[in-house]
């Protein structure tokens, strides 16, 4: 099963998947990586170590839910999402 985590609790909701192996910031930007890619996160500020936090805790919490649940969130992170690539 797939699993995702929503990003911003505004209209402009990102979906990233929850397969991610570890978070950080790289050069002010927060990064996702997975096992076959990386998927920078765009903010309206420089990423912090709180989003890189709430990433990981978000993960840990969306698999610990039951299979019925696919997504967790919507997360805020320090400042808003404005795209992912």
């Amino acid at each position: 099963m797939e699993k995702f985590i929503i990003l911003n609790d505004t209209a402009d909701k990102y979906y990233v998947s929850a397969d991610i192996l570890h978070a950080e910031i790289v050069t002010n930007d927060l990064n996702l990586h997975y096992r076959d890619k990386t998927v920078i996160v765009g903010q309206a500020s420089n990423a912090t170590q709180a989003d890189v936090d709430a990433i990981n805790a978000a993960v840990v919490d969306v698999w610990s839910q039951g299979y019925t649940e696919s997504t967790i969130g919507p997360l805020t992170l320090s400042s808003v999402v404005n795209g992912i690539s």
